[in-house]
């Protein structure tokens, strides 16, 4: 089944025409490589984004499925 990623696009248009955002960019991944890309405002697929702290949360979360994969 292929990936439809029409909400998470639609989401992203609307934040940023509603002035909450000038520029979002999205990237859905899996396994097998990329499922879904999509960028809104002033943002595009070649847009630098400083992601600060978020590093932590991503490690965490996939070091969390690594332990979960083991029992």
């Amino acid at each position: 089944m292929a990936f439809n990623g029409s909400a998470i696009a639609a989401l992203l248009d609307g934040a940023v025409s509603k002035g909450a955002l000038h520029g979002v960019a999205a990237v859905v991944v899996d396994r097998n490589g990329q499922l879904f890309q999509h960028a809104a405002g002033e943002a595009s697929a070649r847009t630098l984004f400083r992601n600060a702290s978020m590093t932590k949360a991503v490690a965490t979360t996939a070091a969390l499925q690594l332990v979960e994969q083991d029992d």
